[in-house]
């Protein structure tokens, strides 16, 4: 079982446990989404007790996996659409433009600012992205994604902004582009790498106007290299 969604625990808690189970679940598309995650079930198969399954479900709801069921549960979430799927990349773009830009006071200034040990651990990100392997199944491309989703998220929290990063958390992006990827992998895995290093020698060399510039070709690109992962809407021909 994975860590994408409980990362660097070395004894995770039941609540935990019973999270990325049902999580994969969903990932491998072994329910359905509008299919009901029963808890006496999950509880039986998990070999638990109903407390911990039904706190990881409330998780589940929470990140938007799951959408609650008045009095009957819950219910595996839509994947993205084409119109939520955008939507998502405008607030995301939306928010890592605003924390790459810094504060209107001192626009910039969180850049030349960096620590060097913050680049390093940045590097590090990216370093152990490029030996992760990201082909079509939830246990291969499960990490790649943690660590993508860490690395965005330390940049914005080293802008000092922390209700963009409040923000930034609180859309789990990374999280339902993910359900994309299922059968076919990190597509543009390349592609990403040499943006996320790109982005890395940037902050290496404290020059915030190639990082802001940077930050918006990496999210526009991405947007449009992972669209073509959306589910296609068939629709019925018009009686003639």
């Amino acid at each position: 079982m994975s860590t994408l969604t409980v990362p660097g625990r070395a004894r995770p808690s039941r609540v935990d446990e019973a999270f990325e189970f049902i999580a994969e679940r969903i990932f491998a598309q072994d329910v359905e989404p509008g299919d009901y995650l029963r808890i006496d079930a999950l509880a039986s198969e998990l070999e638990m007790s109903i407390t911990p399954v039904r706190e990881a479900l409330n998780r589940i709801a929470a990140v938007g996996l799951a959408r609650a069921d008045a009095n009957r549960g819950y219910r595996v979430a839509p994947l993205l659409d084409s119109s939520a799927f955008h939507r998502l990349f405008s607030a995301r773009h939306a928010i890592e433009m605003a924390a790459a830009r810094g504060a209107d006071d001192r626009p910039l200034a969180w850049v030349r600012d960096l620590q060097q040990s913050d680049v390093d651990r940045l590097a590090e990100l990216v370093d152990r992205m490029n030996s992760i392997e990201h082909r079509g199944s939830y246990e291969q491309y499960s990490a790649f994604s943690r660590l993508d989703s860490d690395l965005h998220r330390e940049i914005v929290r080293l802008s000092g902004n922390e209700f963009l990063l409040s923000a930034w958390q609180s859309l789990h992006f990374h999280l339902h582009v993910s359900r994309l990827y299922t059968g076919v992998g990190v597509i543009d895995f390349d592609e990403a790498q040499a943006e996320h290093h790109a982005l890395v020698d940037a902050l290496n060399d404290r020059d915030g106007e190639l990082f802001v510039f940077l930050s918006d070709k990496h999210i526009r690109r991405a947007e449009k290299r992972l669209s073509h992962l959306l589910p296609v809407l068939q629709t019925e021909a018009p009686e003639r």
